[in-house]
C-alpha cells in the first residue's frame, strides 16, 4: 500500500472537517465518538453494517493449538473474539478484487 493512501486519526480527521466543512475539533469529536460506538458495539457481540461498505461483526475463535518454532514445540491458543469485515457487494477497491467479493478480512481485539 502506498504511503500517501494511509491515514492515521488525525489525518482522517482534518480530512473529515476539510469535506465535511467542520472544524478540525469537532471532525475529532466526531471520529472519537464513532470509535467509542463501534468498541463498544464490538464488545457486546454486535454488528455495525454500513451501506456501500460493508458489514463489521463479531465472530468467536476456539481454543487451539499452534506450533512455536522458536520453542520448537506447539502452544495452546485460548479462545478469543475476533472483529471480521465483510465487504459489500458495491464496495470497489480495485478492478482484480471485482472477482473476490465478499471476501472477509479478521481483526482482534
Amino acid at each position: 500500500m502506498k504511503k500517501e493512501n494511509r491515514l492515521n486519526k488525525k489525518q482522517l480527521a482534518r480530512r473529515m472537517s476539510a469535506c465535511g466543512g467542520v472544524t478540525i475539533t469537532q471532525a475529532e469529536h466526531c471520529l472519537d465518538l464513532l470509535v467509542r460506538i463501534f468498541r463498544e458495539t464490538m464488545e457486546n457481540g454486535g454488528t455495525i453494517t454500513l451501506q456501500h461498505m460493508g458489514t463489521f461483526s463479531v465472530v468467536e475463535r476456539c481454543e487451539r493449538q499452534v506450533y512455536v518454532p522458536i520453542k520448537g514445540r506447539t502452544a495452546l491458543l485460548e479462545a478469543r473474539r475476533k472483529v471480521k469485515f465483510t465487504s459489500s457487494a458495491t464496495l470497489c477497491l480495485a478492478p482484480c478484487i471485482r472477482e473476490k467479493q465478499n471476501k472477509s478480512i479478521t481483526l482482534t481485539y
